[in-house]
């Protein structure tokens, strides 16, 4: 199903792309200066003259956020995060400060070193991606021949930098106490003595949300979605994580939304597995589609958000909603999921970004295919 959901890339590119990569991905394009602009028959890199290598750098992998959290109704409240550091540290290096009247918790887990990859390392150099695309699609030939000699470079870079990474994670106890609805709009972390602010957005602690969750009349595949990526484009569009559930009694689905109020849903694809057939269908809306006992339905949702078009990394949740009504006895009710996502890319992503000023989104936008992940 999951292919089904982005355009197909020519199998040249991914047979080519895969004997450079493996199956890494990501990255982009540099137009921080010209001068970090090579051409590609230059013979070795000083990658110091590439990129800032200083040690006292921290890059936060969360920028802009709209997270939204029930009190009665979410059974996870946790957002994460990754720092990534030139100096190695220690866990207790690190503190989180929030101003909230809401209990909160956090943690530092320090994550494997992730060194500078190869396609992010492109990205440094000026690599144009999107004649580079075409090349793969026109004349495969000279594509590899490229793809070759930016190879054989990055192998020549005499010490690969290595980004230290931590993740953190912050859980908020919204059934500790009774509180009135919080809004946050800055979390501090304090790295290695110096305070840095993750001021992008919000986060919503909503006392007052309810809704009824029995899920009476079918079974659901899972509640809680956490950690999972978004899709990366100009546009902001997103497939949220699918909704699936197998059916108890026969229903009809009454409305299908989100509660996220940012997320405009684009289309929905729906499919229904019965008596060992599948179908699938494209609709704008789920309203009065029946399913039958027995039936296994998947639902994927295709939202926009002009937050996550406009963000490098941003980090949201919210629920699936699907109101539906019990055939037999005509009795309205409300199945919901959650899903907490975030931009996930490269530790050198998010630093060429952040601390050199590199295009990291042209790799993205104009080359990567997220079915393969390069």
């Amino acid at each position: 199903m999951k292919n089904k959901r982005f355009k197909m890339m020519m199998s040249a590119i991914c047979l080519i792309l895969v004997t450079l990569t493996g199956c890494k991905g990501k990255q982009t394009e540099n137009p921080a200066s010209e001068s970090k602009t090579e051409t590609i028959e230059e013979a070795n890199v000083e990658i110091e003259k590439l990129m800032n290598l200083d040690e006292n750098n921290v890059v936060i992998s969360l920028d802009k956020f709209d997270y939204y959290f029930y009190k009665n109704n979410s059974s996870i409240s946790t957002i994460s995060f990754n720092i990534y550091t030139m100096k190695e540290l220690q866990e207790k290096d690190i503190a989180v400060l929030i101003d909230t009247a809401v209990p909160y918790s956090y943690e530092i887990v320090k994550e494997e070193d992730e060194k500078l990859e190869d396609l992010t390392f492109m990205s440094y150099l000026g690599v144009n991606w999107k004649e580079l695309y075409q090349l793969a699609v026109k004349e495969p030939d000279k594509f590899e021949e490229r793809i070759q000699t930016y190879s054989q470079k990055y192998e020549r870079i005499e010490k690969v930098p290595v980004l230290h990474a931590y993740n953190v994670s912050i859980q908020f106890d919204l059934q500790g106490q009774d509180f009135a609805t919080d809004i946050i709009s800055e979390i501090e972390v304090e790295v290695d003595g110096e305070t840095h602010k993750i001021d992008g957005g919000n986060i919503t602690l909503d006392a007052d949300f309810t809704l009824e969750r029995e899920h009476k009349g079918m079974d659901i595949d899972s509640l809680v979605y956490f950690e999972v990526p978004f899709d990366i484009n100009k546009e902001g569009v997103t497939v949220l994580p699918e909704y699936s559930f197998t059916a108890t009694e026969n229903l009809r689905i009454d409305d299908f939304k989100i509660s996220h109020p940012d997320f405009h849903i684009q289309s929905m694809e729906l499919q229904i597995e019965e008596n060992g057939n599948v179908r699938n269908e494209k609709l704008d809306s789920l309203n009065g589609v029946e399913i039958a006992k027995g039936a296994c339905v998947t639902i994927y949702t295709t939202v926009q958000s002009e937050k996550l078009a406009d963000a490098f990394s941003y980090g949201a949740s919210g629920l699936q909603i699907m109101e539906y009504t019990l055939k037999e006895e005509e009795e309205p009710q409300t199945a919901y999921s959650e899903f907490i996502m975030r931009t996930r890319l490269r530790a050198f992503d998010f630093y060429g970004h952040y601390i050199d000023g590199v295009d990291m989104l042209s790799y993205y936008y104009d080359y990567y295919n997220p079915i393969y992940g390069y």
